[in-house]
């Protein structure tokens, strides 16, 4: 199973060719999270700027205070 520093995975919701979805729990505080991310080890430069641009649009819902389903936290490149 995929390991990723501060949080267990207690499940898998989703795995297609491009993305893995994981249901964990966050180690430092024990809240339940949706951790999203390539299924590749080694993303193209365009999964990269997907992925930033899906940041980038749900960060500025919460900004306007729009309602939304997902609380977005962070975006972590390695």
């Amino acid at each position: 199973m995929t390991k990723f520093k501060d949080f267990n995975i207690t499940g898998t919701l989703y795995k297609g060719a491009n993305t893995h979805v994981y249901r964990a729990i966050n180690t430092d505080d024990n809240q339940p999270v949706i951790l999203k991310t390539t299924s590749s080890a080694h993303p193209s430069p365009h999964e990269t700027a997907r992925y930033s641009h899906e940041y980038h649009v749900l960060k500025t819902f919460k900004a306007l205070g729009l309602k939304s389903v997902v609380n977005v936290i962070d975006l972590i490149l390695h």
